[in-house]
């Protein structure tokens, strides 16, 4: 895959992908926030906002060379690890202890 030289190529698919799947999932999850009050809504804002902005500038950088390929698995490496398994933890934590009916009507619908 992008080790082989086809990194152009494979990275064109996942930020296609992303493009799409960021708006969708940041929409549900943040709407998922404010309608249950999450106390830290703010901050998980913000870092979606970073993460959209990451995207839009590797979008803008183009996606020719090996040296952006890299580059993008590193910050989606990093999102991995920082913003889902810390971040998006203590969400689900907030929403595991919070869970009611109509909580798990919405999560039905959204997710």
């Amino acid at each position: 895959g992008i080790d082989q030289g086809k990194g152009a190529r494979e990275l064109d698919v996942i930020l296609n992908f992303l493009k799409e799947y960021v708006v969708r999932h940041f929409k549900a999850e943040e709407d998922l926030q404010k309608r249950f009050k999450y106390p830290h809504l703010e901050m998980h804002f913000a870092e979606h906002r970073s993460f959209e902005k990451q995207l839009q500038d590797l979008y803008q950088h183009g996606r020719s060379t090996d040296e952006m390929v890299h580059f993008t698995r590193n910050i989606l490496l990093q999102w991995l690890i920082q913003h889902i398994c810390k971040v998006d933890s203590v969400l689900a934590g907030f929403i595991n202890c919070h869970r009611n009916e109509e909580w798990e009507n919405w999560l039905k619908r959204h997710f």
